[in-house]
């Protein structure tokens, strides 16, 4: 992205806050639980946001997807026994979406074409398509130029496993993994 590290607070990860890259979309956190008897482990899985409270509720002994005191059903997955078991995670995939009614407003301008990004993500690969300018951080860069214009897209393809800060776009040597990705 041409930033410098030391103004990156996520580095080594890609992106910051906003942006679809890991370092705008991990965010830490920790378990405390006598439930729990894995003191120190990792999990590796992929957790949404909408997954703490049906975990927390799973943890609790309440029925998967259930709010306990109104019996709604409520979204995401829990992850209660992966917690516990070290099992194999229950999501495989998330599709991350910041489009255009998620822009800062400055981005506008007379000649403004649609704006999107958005990340697909299964298991360990991670499919990026966008307005390069949308992506990262240089979007502040573009409120001097009357905003996002341009008609450019890029797609990145990521092996999160292999290359968790994003540095080698993989896009154009596994064709069928993008087109695999974007059927999702």
């Amino acid at each position: 992205t041409g930033i410098r590290d030391v103004d990156n607070p996520n580095f080594p990860l890609k992106g910051f806050k906003g942006t679809i890259y890991e370092g705008g979309t991990k965010v830490p956190g920790f378990i405390y639980s006598p439930f729990y008897q894995n003191p120190g482990y990792r999990y590796r899985g992929i957790i949404h946001f909408v997954d703490i409270m049906p975990t927390m509720f799973g943890s609790l002994g309440y029925p998967h997807n259930r709010s306990p005191r109104y019996k709604h059903e409520i979204d995401g997955i829990d992850h209660s026994n992966v917690l516990s078991t070290r099992g194999t995670p229950p999501r495989s995939i998330m599709v991350y979406n910041l489009d255009d009614d998620f822009l800062a407003p400055v981005l506008s301008s007379i000649q403004t074409t649609p704006k999107f990004q958005v990340g697909i993500r299964e298991n360990n690969w991670k499919l990026i398509l966008g307005q390069p300018k949308s992506l990262h951080r240089s979007y502040r860069e573009a409120k001097a130029h009357g905003g996002i214009s341009e008609t450019t897209h890029t797609m990145e393809l990521y092996n999160l496993e292999k290359d968790p800060e994003e540095s080698t776009n993989l896009a154009f040597l596994e064709p069928l993994m993008v087109e695999r990705l974007t059927k999702i």
